[in-house]
Formats: structure tokens, sequence, C-alpha cells
């Protein structure tokens, strides 16, 4: 909390109790490591899971629905990871706080990133950097997904399911040779319309 709000030691200590300015400095150099870090926080989501609790928010073999979306926050310090952008800080600089929850509430990762840069870049880190949450299905905004993103969740075997804006807009590209007929068969609720122009492969002379 004193890292993330720009706060000494000796301020959060002041207002904690039973809590020395000098055995907090100790704590942080020497456990706050992002591993232990990382570590804490899946056994903390173990142990809420074993509870049972979490699980009345999902169904009998519901799959277990995932999602991550990013905040803006202004930084009063520098960092590497701030930038200007006038619509969300004004003439401030801020960061990006992505963060991953699922169906039953468990905050399973966290990450600031730049501000300047788009969230996709970072939902595969989420998915996999936890060892407690396995996401089968996972949303986000149209900030968040890419096609790469749906690419690499399918062989994770996720479903990407994004919240895109202005959907009905977007262009949904096949193959040519029957490739809506397949997916008719499929029994896909949303087609193609666009055929990718496949160039035939040339014999390069040197």
């Amino acid at each position: 909390m004193s890292l993330g709000y720009g706060m000494s030691n000796n301020d959060i200590a002041a207002i904690s109790k039973n809590m020395s300015s000098l055995a907090l400095e100790n704590t942080v150099n020497w456990c706050f490591t992002t591993d232990n870090i990382r570590n804490a926080i899946d056994e903390i989501l173990r142990t809420t899971e074993a509870t049972g609790i979490p699980n009345f928010y999902i169904n009998k073999n519901e799959k277990l629905h995932t999602s991550s979306d990013g905040q803006k926050w202004k930084v009063a310090n520098d960092s590497l990871n701030a930038h200007y952008s006038f619509k969300y800080y004004g003439k401030d600089q801020g960061v990006t706080v992505g963060s991953f929850i699922d169906k039953r509430h468990l905050l399973f990762y966290s990450t600031v990133m730049s501000s300047s840069i788009r969230e996709a870049a970072y939902v595969i880190d989420g998915l996999m950097e936890n060892s407690v949450v396995k996401s089968e299905i996972h949303s986000t905004d149209t900030d968040g997904y890419s096609e790469v993103v749906f690419g690499v969740t399918h062989f994770l075997s996720i479903f990407s399911a994004p919240r895109i804006k202005r959907v009905k807009h977007q262009v949904l590209s096949m193959f040519p040779s029957g490739y809506k007929i397949k997916y008719k068969t499929k029994g896909y609720k949303i087609l193609p319309t666009h055929v990718i122009n496949i160039l035939e492969s040339t014999t390069m002379k040197y």
C-alpha cells in the first residue's frame, strides 16, 4: 500500500497497530519478492476455494468464466509505466492496472502496465500466471482482445469471449472453397461475409 500510494514505511507504521517502522521495512526488503507475493495470493485463493463458499456462484458442471479489465490511475511519482493521456488524466500521467477475476469473485491476478499500450498484450500472462484458477471461458472488452489472443487461448483450451464494441461493424472473414457451408453445418450463429484473397505462391529467382 505504501508503494502504491506514494507513502513511506513510517507513514504506514504510524497508522497501523503493533507494527514498527523497522519491522515493516525489514519485511518489505526481505519478504516482498514477486514470487512470495504470488505464492501468498495463490494460498489465499486455495484457502478461500476450500471453504466451498465461492462455488455457490456457479452451477454444477458449469464452465469457469473469468474476465479481465484495466483501470486508469494517476501517478504522483515518476514511473517507467506512466504516460500522458488527456482523456483519462488531464495534464497528468497515469498507468493502467489490469485485474483478473473469475465468476466466483476470486481475484487471481493483477499487474501494472503502460497506459499507452493495449491490455490485450497482458491477457495471456494473467491466464497463465496462477496455479489455482483454471479459466475455461475468458471475457475482455475491446481493448483486451486481438487475433493473437484468440489463437493462443484456443491452444490453451480457453474459449475467448470478448465483448467487442460495435460488433456489427466488424468484418468476419473466411478461406475460400466452401468454408461457409462448413460453418453452417457446425451450427455457427454468425457466419463470415468476406473471403480471404489467397495469393498463389510464386517461385523466386535469384
